[in-house]
């Protein structure tokens, strides 16, 4: 199986789609965004058992990883473009 590629890159993994995906529209990203938050917030069970594991700082990574991905941050602006 090839690499996986999500918009933004290769995700490493090795498992998942060969190409890259199409864009996402804004209202999945904020649902996708929505969900990985519970999962990962802390009150789940799932990310209690990560962050006791060995792999939880990994797994901590690729939460942000996925977040950066269906949410990327803001390039710096770089003029003004007006005075106060």
């Amino acid at each position: 199986m090839g690499r996986s590629v999500l918009p933004g890159g290769p995700s490493g993994s090795g498992s998942g789609p060969s190409e890259p995906l199409p864009p996402f529209p804004a209202e999945l990203r904020t649902l996708a965004l929505a969900a990985l938050d519970r999962v990962a917030g802390g009150l789940w069970g799932l990310a209690v058992v990560w962050d006791e594991a060995v792999y939880g700082p990994k797994w901590r990574r690729g939460i942000v990883r996925l977040r950066d991905v269906l949410d990327p941050p803001l390039p710096p602006q770089r003029e003004v473009l007006f005075a106060l």
